[in-house]
């Protein structure tokens, strides 16, 4: 089987987030309505020879950084979020980083679940699909124009009691 290969990102790094690819992009504007969420706010500092998460940091240690953090805003429930495109192929590192959060998760006693998206899985309504063109747009326009309009979820800067529910559940 042949490897998976990237094709070049466009990265979004302003609008108070940063987003690797506009894949990461449309997943924060199809949960936005029912999830509160952090962007790739918790790295898990490990050691390569046990894949154990660790708190020391020393030379040999490595960083995996899930791409989000998400709590539903009705029941509660936390998820910690890996999104990769369709036709990704590496199933070793996609059980390495599934390993490493689900020991990260325990160790740490938090209430939340790891999941793994894949691109074909996120679906946007309409107005999301609207709401992701324009940011697309505005994205290309702000190569040649610094001014341009971000999206009403992400003008606003998340308070500490909203980053508090997002990690704690409460």
């Amino acid at each position: 089987m042949e490897t998976f290969k990237y094709k070049p990102s466009i990265r979004i790094n302003y609008w108070g987030c940063g987003f690797d690819s506009l894949l990461e992009l449309k997943y924060a504007i199809s949960i936005q309505e029912d999830y509160y969420f952090l962007r790739a706010q918790i790295p898990i500092y490990f050691d390569p020879k046990s894949n154990t998460p660790t708190d020391y940091l020393r030379n040999n240690t490595k960083r995996y950084t899930p791409d989000f953090l998400i709590r539903y805003k009705q029941g509660g429930q936390g998820m910690l979020i890996e999104i990769k495109p369709v036709g990704y192929n590496d199933e070793k590192q996609l059980r390495l980083r599934r390993e490493l959060a689900e020991k990260y998760i325990q160790r740490k006693g938090f209430d939340w679940e790891f999941r793994i998206i894949c691109g074909d899985e996120i679906q946007l309504t309409a107005a999301q699909q609207f709401e992701y063109d324009n940011c697309y747009r505005s994205k290309m326009r702000s190569f040649y124009n610094s001014e341009y309009d971000s999206p009403a979820f992400l003008k606003s800067p998340q308070g500490n009691k909203q980053v508090k529910f997002i990690m704690y559940g409460h």
